[in-house]
């Protein structure tokens, strides 16, 4: 099993890029990449991804880009 995806969704305030990686592996190794602001919902992506993900090296990387709205 090897597979790669990622994905970017712009909205005015904010860019969030979503990245995943997985390789072939014995069982499940997910490694999360995301800001600390996102650290609350760490427990919820680690429940999502083990509901559809049995083994297998997985990286997710979050990252968002937050933009100054004029006034």
């Amino acid at each position: 099993m090897t597979g790669f995806a990622s994905v970017n969704r712009e909205e005015e305030r904010a860019t969030v890029s979503v990245t995943i990686r997985a390789l072939n592996h014995r069982h499940l190794d997910l490694q999360l990449r995301m800001p600390q602001s996102l650290g609350g919902l760490e427990a919820d992506i680690r429940s999502l991804v083990a509901k559809s993900v049995v083994r297998g090296r997985v990286e997710l990387s979050v990252s968002v880009q937050t933009r100054q709205i004029p006034e």
